[in-house]
């Protein structure tokens, strides 16, 4: 699954590496939200919408 999530967010504009073995690294690339705040948020929500098309999996945001 961790290589289907680091995919999905590749096509949204992040840069993707695996960072341990059950976790990744993504950071924005061009374009980048305004602020921190709404940086977390938007990743927020794409983990949320990648957990939605991909029953029993499960992503979170462990840093900012």
């Amino acid at each position: 699954m961790g290589e289907d999530l680091a995919e999905f967010l590749r096509g949204l504009c992040f840069e993707v590496a695996a960072s341990g073995e059950r976790t990744l690294e993504a950071r924005f690339s061009e374009p980048i939200p305004v602020d921190d705040a709404a940086a977390r948020l938007e990743l927020d929500l794409y983990l949320r919408v990648w957990e939605a098309m991909n029953p029993g999996a499960w992503a979170a945001r462990v840093r900012s």
